[in-house]
């Protein structure tokens, strides 16, 4: 019960391990819906319920309009609510790469064997089908480094696809790319929006749906950060949000996400970024706790020491 449980709530979910140049690693849990309206539905019922937890506020949830021309236009009686959603990614290769894996997956779905796949980012959808057309025509490899060496001993090599000696049916998809700065990619995103000219954009909220693979918010300095909405302050955008998503229900129980506020005028964290003095006591209460943290490691240190050399003179 407990195990089949845990299937229902993890839903609609992928793990992303990022590899470092110096050999590092890091995972990502990301939310992973493949049909694109579908992914908007489940973000927008996630923000409306955010809304609510945290401002107090209950937004009209009632669906009025779906693409005319905004993503979303909610209305109860009198009142009505409108939000955009604009996905972010890695790179100009991003969505491709997210594409590909998708396919992949899909396409692998069957097989009781684990399957490696390494790509390329600029590969197409034409190459992963044609691989995995022919994977039966090699023998299962005995590990993953067998499949890394047939990939980087063929510079030409742009995809390769084989199976594993095993009975896991695990999917290893692996690829490379390059990082651009993690408030560049929202901030682009958001001024591409503007450029729509929306005629009542002073009304819409504005989502952005982070499905960058290879950084996240933790990857931002304070001060980035609150560069980022202070100049979104001017935004035309009545508000602006970056949407963090982990798994998800179909209908968006279940589920696991966070909302960061760009721009809003009921949240309290907007103001400590965007009014000097607050932002100054903020980085003092860190610098200053951080230097009670390191003393206090110190003593703890020093009393160690102490008790062992006690210790050894009795």
């Amino acid at each position: 019960m407990y195990k089949d449980y845990r299937k229902i709530i993890r839903k609609n979910t992928k793990t992303q391990v990022i590899i470092q140049k110096n050999g590092k690693s890091s995972c990502r849990l990301m939310l992973s819906v493949n049909n694109k309206r579908k992914r908007e539905e489940i973000i927008a019922n996630h923000f409306l319920k955010f809304y609510k937890a945290n401002y107090g506020i209950k937004l009209p949830c009632k669906l009025a309009d779906r693409d005319k021309p905004f993503d979303f236009r909610y209305a109860d009686g009198n009142a009505e609510f409108l939000l955009e959603i604009v996905a972010i990614s890695d790179d100009s290769q991003g969505f491709n790469k997210q594409s590909n894996q998708y396919l992949f997956e899909d396409l692998t779905k069957n097989f009781s064997n684990s399957i490696i796949a390494i790509v390329s980012p600029k590969i197409s959808s034409k190459a992963i089908r044609e691989s995995i057309k022919h994977i039966d025509e090699y023998p299962p490899l005995s590990n993953t480094s067998e499949c890394v060496s047939l990939f980087f001993s063929n510079p030409g090599s742009k995809c390769v696809i084989r199976k594993l000696a095993d009975n896991k049916n695990l999917k290893m998809y692996i690829t490379y790319g390059t990082n651009r700065p993690f408030e560049k990619i929202i901030n682009d995103a958001i001024k591409k929006k503007e450029a729509k000219m929306y005629e009542n954009v002073s009304q819409i909220t504005l989502i952005v749906d982070n499905q960058i693979i290879e950084d996240c918010i933790n990857g931002i300095s304070l001060s980035k950060w609150r560069k980022l909405v202070k100049d979104s302050q001017s935004s035309p955008f009545k508000e602006i949000f970056l949407y963090n998503g982990y798994y998800s229900q179909d209908d968006s129980n279940g589920a696991k996400f966070d909302f960061y506020p760009i721009k809003c005028k009921c949240d309290k964290k907007i103001d400590k970024l965007t009014n000097p003095i607050t932002f100054w006591k903020i980085r003092l209460a860190i610098i200053i706790n951080s230097i009670i943290n390191k003393v206090n490691n110190l003593i703890n240190k020093v009393s160690y020491a102490m008790d062992f050399v006690k210790g050894k003179a009795k």
